[in-house]
């Protein structure tokens, strides 16, 4: 056998192709929050602690004793979980495909694995974070960091320019600095819609004119849209449309790739399996970094 049939071979060309594909077109939101460093042996947990703000003190004589400020700090829990892909390949002149990133194996694995890390960083931003010295504790988000369905309207509304500004008013009430924060939406088609019919109409109220990039809403008021067809709803089906900082979130891996090449032997022909695995899990950090905007479709 020569060394271009080799499985090890293709097995490394497949990891090679499958990771650039994973950066350029996998996960929609990874880009967009904390990636923390990789973690061996990244079984149970992982750890993030986080610092509060402290003030100064005025000195207002010669000879004081110091007085310490020590932050609180708290101490948050990554969880982490697995995921894989497995494709069968029933000839194994198709092994050669994996080498081509843009062949449909590599971009299947591609995009399984990147809803798969988008779905983990949309859960994590709503539900409770294991928090505490052994991780007892919870950390649940806060009901101040939500956008009520109708607000400012008579009825339920989908996204509006009112509830853009009024995440905006929590960020600045949150003393996070906007010339210094990039604050990211999350949005799906319908709301992408919604702001598109509204803008066209209140654009002219507003200093900032909305950026759109092939036809689709990039940015307005200060806010970067990323579109993600995966956002959760809550119990009543409302869209839970989440505006953020990269800081609010920490993704972090024991092994973000593991690719393989396997001859399955138990099956009649002894197919070829091309397999791909990920470990990995994110928590929020910063409750007061994320606003809830619900929004009815």
């Amino acid at each position: 056998m020569t060394q271009n049939a080799s499985p090890t071979f293709y097995a490394q060309n497949y990891a090679t192709t499958l990771k650039p594909a994973l950066q350029q077109e996998g996960s929609k939101l990874l880009p967009y929050i904390t990636h923390g460093p990789s973690v061996k042996g990244f079984e149970k947990a992982v750890m993030v602690d986080r610092i509060e703000a402290s003030e100064a003190q005025t000195v207002s004589g010669t000879l004081q004793a110091k007085q310490y400020q020590n932050p609180n700090t708290e101490r948050l829990w990554v969880q982490p979980i697995s995921k894989d892909h497995s494709q069968i390949m029933d000839h194994f002149e198709a092994l050669k495909m994996l080498s081509d990133p843009s062949s449909t194996w590599v971009q299947n694995a591609r995009n399984a694995l990147g809803r798969a890390w988008d779905d983990e960083i949309v859960a994590c931003m709503w539900r409770d974070t294991k928090s505490g010295q052994e991780g007892a504790g919870t950390s649940s988000f806060l009901a101040a960091q939500q956008v009520a369905v109708n607000y400012d309207a008579s009825g339920n509304t989908g996204l509006t320019v009112s509830k853009l500004k009024a995440a905006r008013k929590l960020f600045l009430g949150n003393h996070v600095d906007l010339d210094r924060v990039q604050l990211m939406c999350a949005i799906t088609d319908d709301q992408d819609e919604d702001l598109l019919n509204e803008i066209q109409y209140t654009s002219m109220d507003f200093g900032s004119k909305p950026v759109l990039e092939s036809g689709k809403l990039k940015s307005f008021l200060g806010i970067n849209f990323v579109h993600c067809q995966r956002l959760a709803t809550d119990g009543s089906g409302y869209r839970r449309v989440p505006v953020f900082t990269k800081e609010s979130i920490e993704f972090r891996d024991a092994e973000m790739l593991y690719t393989s090449i396997n001859k399955v032997t138990t099956l009649r022909g002894e197919p070829w399996e091309a397999y791909a695995m990920s470990t990995f899990g994110s928590a929020r950090t910063d409750n007061k970094l994320i606003v809830e905007l619900k929004c009815a479709e």
